[in-house]
């Protein structure tokens, strides 16, 4: 069972909507609110809010505090909603061909909460295809689709579902169609053969083939190419927004505060204040997000599970909540968690 946040932070709490009860039997609240499964599509934000870049974010190392011995979450961190890929209406056993000429031109607005994609390979020297962000992929670099949901030359996190090999891979082009994800009943991404070959040691993967990896948008200072951000599970996030801290000097970065365990924060919570977006950080680290979860606006690590297996360091869960600003899109954050029997 989880350090759990002390009674007297859930004075936050009671304004907040109930958000049911949680899977597992047992009741996950995110100190600001229950957090189970609401239903309907997820909006993951890689469009909006993509973090600003702050010159003086230091990476911060190790974090000097260690984890306050936080442990496993014990099976009630809530768990992501299910990826629902568009319904096109379409007749029983009608080929993609077929869709996407009834359908004509449509493709995702979003991604899985869960960050699990179906893998196919687009591009090869022999057969180069156009991508839609500009260029020419013919397999050797290490790019990816659906720029339209992460935006153009956006970098992304790709890793294989055991989190043992990594890579870092650039958002180049749009896609896949709708009629894809239909028919794979999954959410798809497109890669580079470089990509499969990486992390699945094949460098030609079908829908067919039923392959998977995990992606999450990361910091653009990130450089393409294979990362260790996966090697040491314990580094994730340290000294980042998000990371476990005994004080503000264990937050090194740039208006970096520590909200500590005794606060209601399991092992501590290095944050920041934001208004509409937050910093981010190469190496081991999450997305940021900008949000509001108790009234008061603050950074918060993004859901990642190309780090962690429920998207967030233990003693946290992954909740829904609002963007900050008119327009922007809800963001997958990390809040504590208290676990009842």
């Amino acid at each position: 069972m989880l350090s759990v946040a002390p009674m007297t932070a859930l004075r936050r709490s009671l304004s907040l909507r109930d958000r049911g009860v949680c899977r597992l039997l047992c009741v996950c609240v995110a100190f600001f609110g229950v957090g189970c499964d609401e239903g309907g599509l997820t909006h993951i934000d890689a469009r909006r809010d993509l973090g600003v870049t702050d010159a003086e974010v230091a990476d911060g190392g190790a974090d000097a505090g260690g984890d306050q011995g936080v442990g496993e979450d014990g099976g009630c961190a809530p768990l992501p909603l299910a990826y629902v890929p568009a319904d096109t209406a379409g007749p029983p056993a009608e080929s993609q061909a077929a869709c996407e000429l009834r359908v004509g031109a449509s493709e995702p607005s979003e991604g899985p909460m869960g960050q699990r994609y179906v893998v196919r390979t687009i591009g090869s020297v022999a057969a180069p295809v156009t991508l839609s962000c500009g260029g020419t992929g013919d397999g050797t670099g290490l790019y990816a689709a659906r720029s339209q949901v992460f935006g153009c030359g956006q970098r992304l996190r790709v890793v294989d579902l055991a989190r043992g090999a990594c890579v870092v891979v650039e958002a180049a082009t749009s896609g896949p169609h709708v009629c894809a994800e239909e028919r794979a009943q999954a959410a798809v991404l497109d890669v580079s053969p470089a990509v499969t070959s990486a992390l699945l040691g094949v460098s030609s993967v079908a829908l067919a083939d039923d392959r998977a990896l995990l992606v999450a948008p990361v910091a653009n200072s990130n450089p393409l190419g294979a990362c260790d951000h996966t090697t040491t599970p314990s580094a994730a996030l340290a000294g980042f927004i998000g990371g476990p801290c005994n004080g503000d000097t264990d937050c090194a970065y740039t208006g970096g505060v520590c909200q500590l365990q005794s606060e209601g924060y399991p092992g501590g919570h290095c944050t920041r204040a934001c208004t509409t977006s937050c910093p981010d950080q190469p190496g081991p680290n999450a997305f940021t997000g900008c949000a509001a979860p108790d009234d008061t606006l603050r950074c918060y690590a993004r859901c990642d599970f190309t780090l962690f297996a429920t998207g967030c360091r233990p003693g946290y869960g992954c909740f829904t909540e609002a963007a900050p600003a008119v327009g922007g899109r809800d963001r997958d954050i990390c809040l504590p968690l208290l676990c009842l029997p």
